[in-house]
């Protein structure tokens, strides 16, 4: 009875009823109370309770059952060992969305036929069991939104078919251990909203080929970004916002398949209950932070925001033409937002804020009709703000501030002169001054070459007598070829 509007505290008898059951099904309502010990339930194997409003301790569950989900309900206390060891055949557990506390119990690495675990968005503390190996065949496992401290355990990755960790907004410490680089199968890797320390460690590029999602935002991360993340051909979202990175951006980031086209997540459950977990995970863009589940598959996102990164963006960048969310805002980038931006035609948020990106807004913005969140303030930016298109919506004028050469609506600042006839103007005014260099040029040139000449007649009695000389046998020979000529015409034409 999924989804049935059902609102109710849960009668005594309904558990009795459902004896002889194999599938007990009941998301989706607003049904209270406690759920007693089930142990008598011996031929249930698939019971979900998830999203009502359950309360109390968790019960004892029946030995056979395959999935339990509890999520999204009231259940407090603790994950005592014992609930968890009498569920050895489970394959699915969820009992994210409660008020649980306490630690996870270490029992929770014998379950050996788990395939799914999600523990997240609890009050669950202490630290993550490290007594993982090789005998386990989780899939997904998600501890997202705890309390959460320690550092990553280096068993984790002894899970062979470990394909999507979720480890973000807790209190984890550390660096990223080496032995990730053994989850060779990892196609999600979120550890963002941490404390992890020390740089990004470049066999994530080497190691890590499939990785789709990898969000390592809001920690201590310092040093460069490895060039060698480009490897990651598969990589649609990259997430290193809020650390201490520093450097360029690598020219080969524009190498990120993925981020070309419009790609889709696959399927990470492949057993009979794949749709029973949906991966969600917490992203930041269009200036909100979100809790996306099936529009996780069409995200492309590339955030570096709020690092210390320098230097001007690759034009490599603009062959990303699948992004969905571009984030550089509170660097150091300096340059001018080059005009090829306008390949990024999927592109619905663009963040340069908080830079020192100098010159004009490119006008070519206006051809991304998609763009729905655009912030531009506290650059150096000058000249006519563009319009037309989506540029007609963006009236709220904070998106521009911080550039006072910024003129035209939605700001208070008019243009008195538009930018085509300024710069026209400019050229006008550039062709004048070359012209007036070029007669300063011709005079210049006159008077270096007149005294050159007669400085040294006036200052030389030797070369002025001979020069003169010169001059006189000369006008003396055409003078006189001159009188010889005339006189030879003259008595041709008379005779």
């Amino acid at each position: 009875m999924p989804n049935a509007g059902i609102i109710d505290a849960m009668p005594n008898w309904f558990w009795g009823l459902i004896s002889t059951t194999e599938y007990v099904i009941i998301s989706g309502n607003q049904i209270s109370g406690h759920v007693p010990n089930l142990l008598h339930l011996n031929n249930l194997y698939w019971l979900d309770l998830s999203s009502n409003y359950f309360q109390g301790p968790l019960p004892y569950f029946p030995p056979g059952l395959e999935l339990l989900d509890l999520s999204n309900n009231s259940f407090s206390g603790i994950i005592s060992l014992g609930i968890i060891m009498n569920m050895p055949d489970l394959l699915y557990l969820s009992l994210s969305k409660n008020n649980l506390s306490g630690g996870i119990p270490f029992s929770i690495c014998q379950l050996h036929a788990l395939e799914a675990l999600d523990l997240s968005k609890n009050m669950l503390s202490g630290e993550l069991p490290s007594c993982w190996n090789n005998s386990s065949r989780i899939e997904v496992m998600d501890f997202s939104s705890n309390n959460i401290s320690g550092v990553i355990p280096e068993s984790i990755c002894s899970i062979a078919t470990l394909y999507s960790l979720h480890l973000s907004n807790n209190s984890l410490s550390g660096e990223l251990p080496m032995s990730l680089k053994d989850c060779k199968e990892l196609l999600l890797l979120d550890a963002g909203h941490n404390g992890l320390k020390g740089e990004i460690p470049t066999w994530i590029g080497e190691s890590l080929t499939h990785l789709e999602f990898l969000n390592l935002r809001s920690n201590m991360l310092a040093g460069d970004i490895p060039p060698n993340l480009s490897r990651l051909s598969a990589l649609q979202m990259l997430d290193l916002a809020n650390n201490e990175l520093s450097g360029t951006i690598p020219r080969s980031f524009g190498n990120f398949t993925a981020m070309k086209v419009i790609g889709r997540f696959p399927s990470l459950i492949a057993y009979s209950i794949e749709d029973s977990y949906k991966e969600q995970m917490l992203v930041t863009t269009k200036g909100n932070t979100l809790d996306y589940d099936k529009l996780l598959s069409l995200l492309n996102i590339f955030d570096l925001s709020d690092n210390n990164l320098f230097g001007g963006v690759p034009e490599e960048l603009t062959g990303l033409s699948g992004l969905f969310s571009l984030n550089l805002s509170g660097n150091h980038f300096t340059g001018e937002i080059t005009k090829n931006i306008s390949k990024l035609q999927q592109l619905e948020s663009l963040d340069l804020s908080r830079n020192n990106f100098s010159g004009t807004i490119p006008s070519s913005l206006t051809v991304l009709t998609s763009l729905a969140f655009l912030n531009l303030s506290y650059n150096n930016l000058s000249g006519e703000i563009p319009h037309g298109n989506q540029f007609l919506t963006f009236n709220d004028p904070s998106i521009y501030i911080g550039n006072p050469g910024l003129c035209g609506l939605p700001l208070n600042q008019s243009c008195n002169v538009s930018e085509t006839t300024r710069g026209q103007s400019n050229a006008d005014d550039r062709d004048e001054n070359e012209m007036i260099w070029f007669y300063v040029s011709i005079a210049l040139g006159f008077v270096a070459g007149f005294w050159t000449v007669w400085g040294v007649l006036l200052f030389n009695k030797n070369w002025n007598l001979y020069y003169f000389r010169f001059v006189d046998k000369m006008l003396d020979k055409v003078y006189v070829f001159t009188i010889l000529t005339v006189s030879r015409i003259r008595r041709r034409c008379n005779s």
